[in-house]
């Protein structure tokens, strides 16, 4: 498992569609960091948008982190058994629950690296014409790093369904629609559908795509972090479980 895992991070290091997507993510921040100053700048809008409204709304877009994850899943695993890796791991002795493990270990990992950068780059930007508008204390700087290090989790959690998909179906164009239209466009529809129906607002409310919304903000309590860490966990562990059983089943070829 350990070498796995190692390997895995080695590839990662040495994937230039990993390093494609980071490149495409970080140059979305930068231009959506300059349209925005330029709307405050040059258009009829009399507020200003400071760093930590940036930072917020940026790490909240989970449109542009569905996305990503999706597609760095359709590389990172589906690629993996187009070129028979998977297989020859299998063949080598490595158990599929450590294969499975493994890959969802380093995934995880991208998604928090892309749901770091985003609303630290577009923040910056925005924060050298208008400021970052918090005063930093060691308080507050631990809540915001608390508030991005649960977002990342959850957000890891909501993506965690491209693992499923990607060992099931293996095919890229799945796991992208998937990813898209289901984990983002489904979910975005359950939302609206929540706020007029409080059973679905209940349902949402004990799975990580219902819990992120609390965390936005610097009046967060204990409890919403406790709340989305737990319920996270929770549906990861369901997911990764489901792949396993599903994946153990499958004839690899």
């Amino acid at each position: 498992m350990y070498n796995l895992l190692r390997c895995e991070l080695f590839k990662l290091r040495k994937s230039r569609s990993f390093l494609l997507i980071l490149g495409l993510v970080i140059i979305y921040s930068v231009v959506m960091s300059i349209l925005t100053y330029s709307s405050v700048q040059y258009g009829n809008g009399s507020e200003v948008v400071q760093g930590i409204d940036m930072y917020f709304e940026q790490l909240s877009n989970y449109l542009l982190i569905a996305v990503a994850g999706s597609l760095i899943a359709t590389t990172y695993v589906c690629r993996d058994f187009d070129n028979k890796t998977i297989q020859d791991s299998i063949a080598c002795g490595c158990s599929r629950y450590a294969v499975i493990l493994s890959k969802s270990l380093v995934y995880f990992l991208t998604i928090f690296i892309i749901t770091l950068i985003i609303p630290i780059i577009s923040s910056a930007v925005i924060s050298t014409a208008y400021g970052f508008g918090m005063q930093f204390s060691i308080i507050s700087v631990l809540k915001l790093a608390a508030i991005t290090l649960t977002a990342s989790f959850v957000y890891s959690a909501c993506l965690s369904p491209c693992i499923l998909l990607s060992f099931l179906s293996r095919k890229p164009v799945v796991v992208l629609a998937g990813g898209i239209f289901i984990l983002f466009l489904g979910i975005s529809f359950l939302k609206d559908a929540a706020q007029m129906e409080p059973a679905i607002s209940s349902v949402l409310s004990f799975t990580p795509y219902g819990v992120s919304d609390a965390l936005f903000t610097l009046d967060a309590a204990i409890g919403d972090f406790l709340k989305a860490i737990i319920v996270s966990i929770a549906f990861m562990i369901l997911i990764l479980a489901v792949t396993c059983m599903s994946f153990k089943k499958s004839e690899v070829k």
